[in-house]
């Protein structure tokens, strides 16, 4: 059995533009930072730090910020996947609309369940992803109802894969301080 832990970055500083192009993405604020590290206390507390076999992260600069809090604590493999990038923010410029990106999450996912066959993964990625696998998983159609289930900064949802079924077994668990009015 795998079990997928997708944790979302803490909270962010994001530039404005246009919608032309992805805001400029400035890391982590000091809130976001504290966030992970709370997150990284939990996961750490539940077990998950020490059977994580590999601590992989999208690379934008919020993600691996983050990854780099929850490793503070981790001795294990560190890996950077552009594949768990936000919707619409792949590093090459590649437009990407929500079924590109359900097909990607859904790849993705599948690849991380034949890759790591068992044991534990922890994943830094970004709400649309985490929305975005849920989706891909339960087969919503798109479009949708215009319901959303937007996870908090730094909550971690878990996935557990055995025997070719995806369970969902937590969503957006949140051990990290929250916020309110701040949306990333």
């Amino acid at each position: 059995m795998l079990d997928l832990i997708l944790v979302r970055h803490g909270e962010a500083l994001r530039g404005s533009g246009d919608g032309s192009v992805p805001a400029p993405d400035y890391g982590l604020t000091p809130v976001g930072r504290e966030q992970a590290r709370a997150t990284a206390r939990y996961l750490g507390a539940v077990g998950h730090l020490e059977r994580c076999g590999t601590l992989i992260s999208s690379p934008a600069r919020r993600a691996c910020e983050t990854a780099d809090l929850l490793a503070a604590t981790y001795a294990g493999t560190r890996d950077i996947d552009a594949a768990f990038s936000e919707i619409g923010e792949l590093p090459d410029g590649t437009p990407e609309d929500l079924t590109a990106a359900l097909r990607r999450a859904s790849s993705a996912l599948e690849r991380l369940a034949r890759e790591h066959d068992g044991g534990t993964l922890i994943v830094v990625t970004h709400s649309g992803f985490i929305m975005a696998s849920v989706r891909a998983l339960f087969a919503i159609p798109t479009p949708g109802t215009g319901a959303r289930i937007e996870p908090s900064c730094a909550s971690c949802t878990e996935w557990r894969y055995d025997a070719g079924t995806w369970l969902l077994a937590s969503y957006n668990v949140s051990p990290a301080p929250s916020v309110a009015g701040v949306r990333q």
